[in-house]
């Protein structure tokens, strides 16, 4: 078995495959045979189309609704941002720059990388300052002339980057001394991986190199100079839960209570501070 990508232990095979493992120190779940894609500059027209019936662009009124639901989390967790009107803020694979149009809005500076040449571009003809380039590319650029975060985005990026260690590394070296990361993942503790595995497993993203749980994040993060302070989960589908067919919708409030306390979810929103104590 391959060892984890981000604390470098040894893994164990999950029952019943060798396509993925799970980190013994931090729980991380790793999938073996992932590789890399290369993300066309029309992939946010056909693959987003194809997956959720319209395109990146047609689908803003809920993604800025999205956008709105992670920033008041984060103002309800730590409220004194809201006295902060300067905060300076880095989405990155910022898309089309709706995340960051809503942090704008509060008076942040704003600024994005985003991979995509034709998103970058649709970003910032409407204002919104964005870099096109891959991540740790413009890291490497980043250093010659490092500027500080008071906020690092990531929305349901980092499972795609190969090396954890090094996105560790950048996301604390870009941040804030008390700074903060936002991010966004599929998550290792969900009704499908825990009621439908095999699903789990046919449908598994191949460009997936690791899969968080909230547990496993925390216990990262920790190796980073991070803290999760907070998490919630981003979908809510009662109808994954075990017997959720034959009683259909009786059951319906009790696990989407038991997803809401307890995280349990398919995919998750976390919110993690710099903790530079050590």
């Amino acid at each position: 078995m391959p060892e984890c990508p981000v604390c470098h232990s040894k893994t164990t095979p999950l029952p019943g495959t060798e396509n993925f493992s799970r980190c013994v120190r931090c729980g991380v779940v790793v999938h073996n045979r992932a590789r890399s894609t290369e993300y066309e500059d029309d992939y946010f027209d056909k693959e987003y189309k194809n997956q959720y019936g319209k395109s990146y662009l047609d689908d803003e009124p809920g993604i800025t609704q999205k956008a709105e639901d992670r920033l008041r989390k984060l103002t309800h967790v730590f409220p004194e941002i809201m006295d902060m009107p300067f905060l300076r803020i880095l989405e990155i694979g910022s898309s089309a720059g709706f995340f960051l149009a809503r942090a704008k809005s509060r008076g942040w500076k704003v600024l994005g990388w985003e991979i995509s040449r034709n998103m970058a571009k649709y970003a910032n003809q409407n204002q919104i300052p964005t870099v096109q380039g891959d991540f740790l590319s413009l890291y490497e650029k980043w250093k010659s002339h490092p500027e500080k975060f008071d906020i690092l985005a990531a929305f349901y990026v980092l499972e795609h980057i190969p090396d954890q260690k090094k996105v560790w590394e950048a996301f604390s070296a870009m941040t804030t001394e008390t700074g903060f990361l936002l991010l966004a993942l599929p998550s290792s503790y969900g009704p499908v991986f825990y009621s439908h595995f095999n699903q789990w497993k046919k449908e598994h993203p191949g460009d997936h190199f690791v899969d968080y749980s909230p547990y496993s994040l925390k216990m990262a993060a920790r190796q980073y100079g991070f803290e999760l302070v907070a998490a919630f989960p981003e979908s809510l589908h009662p109808e994954r839960f075990p017997l959720a067919k034959p009683f259909g919708k009786n059951l319906a409030p009790v696990w989407i209570r038991v997803q809401e306390q307890f995280i349990f979810a398919d995919t998750f929103y976390a919110i993690l501070r710099k903790n530079n104590a050590d």
